[in-house]
């Protein structure tokens, strides 16, 4: 009978105690462009002071799988996450990534999961944006369209001030 009563308070301790901790995720929002990177912060408060779990990420669906999960081993974020270490996940609560050079497929809303004795919690979820990166080829062309445009409204500009002076004296 005393078995079965430290098996109860046991299993009550660990199911009431466990779900006591919550995930923010920092910011909200992020905008970039293709090739940068975006930092995405995640923390957790535990009143555990030995914080037995794992942490991880997922795109557009809360609890996803295959495609869904941000690792490096899945095709799409292949090399190209950057995760904290066990240590600073136990000790500081803390569960942020970054990916690293951004293309636009990567525009979604990301989901820090928790967990913590047997107990999941998730983020509200960071919205990602990237935008195109301009090549350097257009760029170079708007700009030598705008300093053409900009000669030609001078060169009109100094016509109708050459006009002027001449009705102006003759």
């Amino acid at each position: 009978m005393n078995t079965i009563g430290l098996l109860w308070t046991s299993i009550l301790l660990l199911t009431t105690d466990a779900s006591k901790f919550q995930v923010y995720q920092e910011p909200l929002y992020i905008e970039a462009t293709e090739g940068e990177t975006a930092h995405f912060l995640c923390t957790y408060n535990a009143s555990h002071d030995q914080v037995v779990g794992a942490f991880s990420w997922h795109k557009d669906i809360k609890n996803g799988t295959g495609d869904a999960k941000v690792t490096n081993k899945s095709a799409k974020f292949l090399g190209r996450i950057i995760q904290v270490d066990r240590p600073s996940f136990r000790t500081n609560g803390n569960a942020s990534i970054a990916i690293t050079n951004l293309k636009q497929d990567d525009s979604g809303i990301y989901y820090c999961q928790v967990i913590l004795f047997f107990e999941e919690e998730f983020g509200p979820g960071t919205r990602l944006t990237v935008k195109c990166r301009q090549p350097l080829m257009s760029s170079r062309r708007s700009l030598l369209w705008q300093m053409i445009l900009t000669g030609l409204k001078l060169a009109v500009f100094s016509v109708c001030i050459i006009i002027t002076i001449s009705l102006a004296y003759f």
